[in-house]
C-alpha cells in the first residue's frame, strides 16, 4: 500500500537556472518565416533575421514589430515562453499556400478566417510597405523553391499576385 506524502515530504522543484539537457542541445530556428507561440497564444512570425537581430511580427491586427537580440530570444525559448511551431518544408506543392497564408498573416489572419468571412478578397488590404515586404520575401522563395533567376520569379510572383494576392490601399 502507498504512504500519503505529508506537505515536507514533497520534492522541491529544480533551482530557475536549470535548463534540461534536451533544451541545451535544442536547434532553435530563427530564419525567416519560422513561428513561434507565445505564452499568451499569440503566434509571431519571423520577418527578418540576420545574425545578431530577429524581428518578429505577431500575427493579429495592428501588430507591433518586436525587436530581439537573437542571443536573448534564444535565452526566452529555452525559458518557454516562446514555443516553436513547425511547419512543414516548402516545396512545388505548397508553395502557393505558404504564400497565401504569408500574406494573410501580414494582416493578422489565417486561412481559417477566410472560412468564416466570404468577402475577404475585396475587404482585405496590404499597405504598400506590406506589399513591397510581401514581394520581396515571394521572389525569395520562389528563387530558392523552382531554381528560378531573377526575371522569371517577379514575372512568377506577378501572376500570383493576379490572380491570389490582397489588394493594396
Amino acid at each position: 500500500m502507498e504512504e500519503e506524502k505529508s506537505y515536507t515530504q514533497i520534492e522541491t522543484l529544480p533551482p530557475s537556472s536549470f535548463t534540461p539537457v534536451y533544451l541545451r542541445s535544442m536547434k532553435i530556428p530563427i530564419n525567416r518565416g519560422s513561428r513561434y507561440f507565445d505564452l499568451n497564444g499569440v503566434v509571431h512570425v519571423v520577418i527578418y533575421s540576420k545574425p545578431d537581430v530577429i524581428k518578429l511580427m505577431p500575427i493579429k491586427s495592428n501588430a507591433m514589430i518586436d525587436v530581439w537580440e537573437v542571443d536573448e530570444f534564444k535565452n526566452q525559448v529555452k525559458f518557454l515562453k516562446f514555443t516553436h511551431l513547425p511547419h512543414p518544408p516548402i516545396n512545388r506543392a505548397n508553395v502557393s499556400e505558404h504564400l497565401l497564408e504569408y500574406q494573410f498573416n501580414m494582416l493578422g489572419k489565417t486561412m481559417a478566417n477566410t472560412l468564416a468571412e466570404t468577402d475577404w478578397k475585396t475587404t482585405w488590404k496590404l499597405t504598400k510597405k506590406q506589399k513591397e515586404m510581401f514581394k520581396s520575401y515571394a521572389v525569395g522563395i520562389l528563387k530558392k523553391v523552382f531554381r528560378f533567376n531573377g526575371a522569371k520569379a517577379r514575372e512568377t510572383y506577378e501572376f500570383f499576385d493576379k490572380n491570389f494576392g490582397l489588394l493594396t490601399l
